[in-house]
């Protein structure tokens, strides 16, 4: 699973997005949208969950549903970037990220909007 080498994340997927959403591990089955189909792979006692949807998902509804749960969800690879990778953070948390992120490389060099497009 490390890896990625286990049959769920085979090149039978290419293209697909593949979302990754961590959870409590005593988190109930995510109400992911029946319509969007796909695959699901869960790992780490339950905590981690794999997610590769038949049908695009908006970012948006994918995050609020890991959210309910008590967690965060993650673009880990494929589909529509536009809406970021990343769960957006709180505006306090940003602050904390954008002065870290100052005080580590003051020039702006380094990787510009990875994580986050404002950082």
């Amino acid at each position: 699973l490390r890896e990625q080498t286990h049959p769920f994340f085979a090149p039978s997927h290419a293209g697909a997005p593949l979302w990754r959403l961590a959870v409590p591990t005593t988190a109930a089955p995510l109400a992911l949208p029946s319509a969007a189909g796909g695959t699901q792979l869960i790992e780490w006692g339950g905590g981690q969950r794999w997610w590769i949807p038949a049908q695009p998902v908006p970012a948006a509804q994918v995050r609020a549903i890991a959210h309910a749960a008590g967690g965060h969800a993650t673009l880990f690879r494929h589909g529509d970037k536009s809406e970021g990778v990343f769960t957006p953070q709180s505006a306090p948390l940003m602050a904390i990220h954008a002065r870290l992120k100052a005080a580590f490389d003051p020039a702006g060099i380094f990787n510009p909007g990875r994580l986050y497009p404002e950082l």
